[in-house]
């Protein structure tokens, strides 16, 4: 099938990007064309094979207004260049496009997540662009079709925007099951957690991201400090630095800053999956987080928030834990307290049974979806 794909920068950095890029592969291996609409390219995109470009100049423009600008520019692009029309059978949009056949939403409800935001960034310019072309995509009739990521997203879109369910599809995101595995043995795993440098006298919580007010870092800190039951259990905080908000925080308990390890940016987050005791993830707002699906992936016992499209996956106290209420510090300090205390054969039956609820999410059957998508849409034959 020859197919149009959509989004202002085609380039091989950023987790939007780099899917697309897999996405776009992965369809052309399994024999379809691809047309792209960008307004941004690097020499690795453009060194795809297969791949035609069609690039929208970049005006000099703030983030935001360029993502604005490409919006409209590539709608009346794809609307009135007959070449391109005449050379695509579908359009698939992502991120910030308003007019195609099928969009992929792969960030979530925005107007959902933007009521989480402080009063000053809620207010400011951006959050009400970013609003304004959610609220024009979802309600404009100008896309025929849309895909999300978890059912969580699907229900929040719908009660949003009115959107019809039938015109709505579940893609779940894949995860690479044979990258994030876990340890074979007790033995090995003791193994990675010395060569780690994690104490053998200690628990270790892994904490990823990027977005430390957002993820609930805060709510972190305050099970902790609810008591000492805890007080053998270490925090490692994988990605971005501490923030001085948290870090007063958590200098405000004595000793508590010494528990939480920050690492930086890591590429052996498999490893540290592997190896901790548990992964924590309180987040206030996710989509579907792909460090929920590498967790329970790789066996470790997961504390996951209900606010996180991920959680449809937790049978909460046989494959996880699912955190109901991802500000309540009790409930998270509770859930810490079962998870870090669970006896090794218990903490594998569980990793077990969170590893075999996500195995079925290969990359594979991820693009046979979209294919199957791509067969219902596309244009009779004349």
């Amino acid at each position: 099938m020859r197919l149009g794909l959509i989004y202002h920068q085609f380039v091989d950095h950023g987790g939007l990007e780099k899917y697309l890029l897999g996405l776009s592969r992965s369809l052309i291996e399994c024999g379809h064309q691809l047309e792209v609409v960008t307004a941004q390219t690097d020499a690795a995109t453009r060194a795809e094979p297969s791949v035609h470009l069609h690039m929208l100049k970049r005006p000099p423009l703030s983030s935001m207004l360029r993502l604005w600008d490409f919006a409209w520019r590539s709608e009346s692009f794809c609307r009135n260049d007959g070449k391109f029309r005449s050379s695509v059978d579908l359009t698939v949009g992502f991120g910030r496009t308003i007019a195609q056949d099928l969009h992929r939403a792969g960030g979530g409800c925005h107007a959902v997540y933007s009521r989480l935001l402080p009063a000053a960034k809620r207010l400011g310019l951006k959050n009400r662009l970013e609003l304004s072309l959610e609220w024009q995509l979802y309600t404009s009739g100008k896309t025929r079709h849309f895909v999300v990521n978890a059912s969580k997203v699907r229900d929040e879109l719908q009660a949003t925007y009115g959107m019809d369910p039938a015109k709505c599809s579940v893609i779940h995101t894949a995860v690479n099951t044979g990258q994030f595995f876990p340890a074979e043995s007790a033995s090995q795993r003791q193994a990675l957690r010395r060569e780690l440098g994690m104490p053998a006298d200690r628990k270790v919580a892994l904490f990823v991201s990027s977005s430390h007010r957002r993820k609930g870092l805060g709510t972190i800190i305050n099970a902790l400090s609810a008591s000492d039951i805890l007080a053998d259990l270490d925090i490692w905080i994988a990605g971005k630095p501490l923030d001085s908000r948290h870090r007063q925080m958590a200098q405000s308990v004595p000793g508590l800053l010494s528990r939480l390890k920050f690492l930086g940016d890591r590429s052996d987050l498999p490893a540290l999956y592997r190896a901790s005791d548990l992964f924590v993830h309180p987040t206030l707002y996710d989509a579907c987080a792909n460090t929920v699906l590498q967790a329970m992936s790789s066996g470790t016992p997961s504390i996951v928030s209900a606010a996180d499209g991920a959680s449809e996956f937790i049978d909460h106290g046989n494959n996880g834990f699912l955190l109901k209420d991802p500000a309540d510090s009790i409930e998270l300090h509770h859930h810490l307290e079962r998870a870090s205390s669970l006896a090794p054969d218990a903490r594998a039956r569980i990793g077990e049974a969170a590893r075999n609820r996500v195995m079925p999410l290969t990359w594979a059957a991820h693009v046979a979806k979209w294919e199957e998508l791509f067969e219902r849409l596309k244009p009779a034959s004349p």
